[in-house]
Parts: C-alpha cells; structure tokens; sequence
C-alpha cells in the first residue's frame, strides 16, 4: 500500500471516533499537550533570534485543519502570508 494512501486510510478511521474524544480542550491531558507544543515552539523561535512574526512567511507543511496556523496569527503573524499544504483535501477545506 502506498504510504499516501495509509495516511488517508488512518485519517478516515479516526472519524470513525465521536467529536469529543479528539482533541479536545475539555480533556486535560490533551490540553496540557497542546500547551506544551506551544510552548516548546515559541521558545525554538525566541532561542532562535525572532521577536516578531508580522514580516514572516510561514509554509506549514501538512497543515491540518490550520490549527498551528491560527495560532501563527494569534502570535502576530499576519494571515496573508500564511500558507498550508495537506494531502488531505477536506482537512484543507477545514483549514480555509
């Protein structure tokens, strides 16, 4: 099986999952990893010599449902520059 083809088939059966018990907020431990992230990549950017994200043009590859890249505009990040691929069309569509 190609490897594009298993992503999407694993993808599909995650759907299969009710709504809450995908990440959500409501679910601490799944809070606390999304903190974390956050977090873990504000301070590689800090580290990393930026202050601001205004000027950045910011490519997420497999982007989801543009969940990192609502956060890049919550950090400042002007929304016109952001840009996001995925091999998932409708995670695409959720994205927009």
């Amino acid at each position: 099986m190609e490897e594009t083809e298993a992503i999407r088939q694993r993808y599909e059966r995650r759907k299969q999952l009710p709504e809450n018990t995908r990440y959500s907020y409501f679910n601490k431990g799944n809070l606390f990893i999304v903190q974390e992230k956050q977090r873990k990549l504000l301070d590689l950017l800090h580290r990393q010599g930026f202050r601001s994200l205004k000027e950045m043009k910011i490519l997420e590859v497999g982007c989801g449902n543009g969940g990192w890249l609502r956060d890049f505009v919550q950090w400042g990040a002007h929304s016109e520059n952001l840009y996001g691929i995925d091999l998932l069309k409708d995670r695409i569509e959720e994205a927009k």
